[in-house]
């Protein structure tokens, strides 16, 4: 059973979807948006994601499945899942995490030889999930058109997809009241959580975790999290998804959170959807903008194919 509340809208053409996302810039608070694939999606991070896929999780059902995570993240004893050769393995999810953060750092440089050395742990897994490696971050952005155009991406074929609008003053201020009568303090001055062992005293008390999240970001921003005006949601509670974090801050205000989370379905025919993808990329919305690097600009070949009078052979009048 879900316990995230939201409120639903289903927009099916591009005059729909421009006479209503831009509307959360003219209301009462900062607004974020998160592009997905699929409206039923569960709000997973990377690194949850990854552990239903390493504990062999094959539910078809996203209730389901989200019930097998919560069995997996429950309390922070070992869990057992097997390895690509079958061998039966034991971590908890924070050695887990800090582990995939060991790995990367040791190797960036010889893969990446020149990059700068992340110097905190928020910084470290931001530039991880920068280039997809499983993180507890997750992704969201300041722009309605960059997650409109990320779930259009995702969604690929399928008609509909998705974007998720969250009031982060909103959830700053239930937070506020949250952590009041708890231990754990967030610094103003350490807004980038620079500071040593900011990360881990905030977002990380593995003796007694808090259930939160809060949006974040690193103090240097990489490429894309310039491009793509982001930031990160993380979660204060590591053994229960990042959604059941966000669902335990709405339970301090149940009356209005509905109002201040909405899931925006996205159900267009093709002709709108080529429409849709025409004006964003009249935005500047496409991928070799949005990810400033080879990576996107291959990517971009794949929205070309909406308008194949852009994709001239060779020795073309065109």
């Amino acid at each position: 059973m879900r316990e995230l509340k939201y409120r639903q809208e289903t927009l099916t053409s591009w005059r729909g979807i421009k006479d209503t996302l831009p509307e959360h810039d003219v209301r009462s608070g900062s607004w974020v948006f998160r592009g997905v694939a699929n409206p039923d999606y569960y709000l997973w991070t990377s690194f949850e994601r990854a552990l239903l896929s390493a504990a062999q999780v094959q539910e078809p059902c996203f209730d389901a499945r989200h019930t097998r995570l919560r069995e997996i993240l429950k309390g922070d004893r070992p869990f057992e899942f097997k390895a690509y050769d079958g061998t039966p393995q034991k971590r908890t999810v924070f050695e887990l995490e800090m582990g995939l953060e060991r790995a990367f750092l040791r190797k960036l440089q010889s893969v990446c030889p020149g990059m700068r050395v992340p110097q905190d742990r928020l910084e470290i897994q931001s530039l991880m999930q920068h280039y997809g490696a499983p993180t507890s971050l997750l992704d969201w952005s300041y722009s309605c058109w960059v997650a409109l155009f990320m779930a259009i991406e995702a969604g690929g074929v399928q008609q509909r997809c998705a974007v998720w609008a969250l009031n982060i003053d909103w959830l700053r201020t239930q937070v506020d009241r949250l952590l009041h009568s708890t231990e754990v303090a967030l610094d103003d001055l350490d807004r980038n959580l620079q500071k040593e062992k900011a990360f881990e005293n905030t977002f990380r008390r593995m003796g007694c975790p808090t259930s939160f999240v809060m949006p974040v970001n690193p103090y240097y921003l990489n490429p894309r999290l310039g491009a793509q005006q982001g930031l990160f949601l993380c979660s204060g509670n590591l053994t229960i998804p990042l959604e059941d974090n966000l669902a335990k801050v709405q339970d301090y205000d149940r009356c209005s959170a509905k109002n201040n989370l909405v899931l925006y379905t996205i159900d267009l025919t093709v002709a709108e959807k080529k429409t849709t993808v025409g004006e964003l990329f009249r935005m500047n919305m496409y991928p070799v903008a949005l990810y400033p690097d080879i990576q996107g600009f291959a990517k971009s070949m794949w929205t070309l194919l909406f308008f194949p009078r852009l994709v001239a052979p060779p020795d073309s009048k065109y």
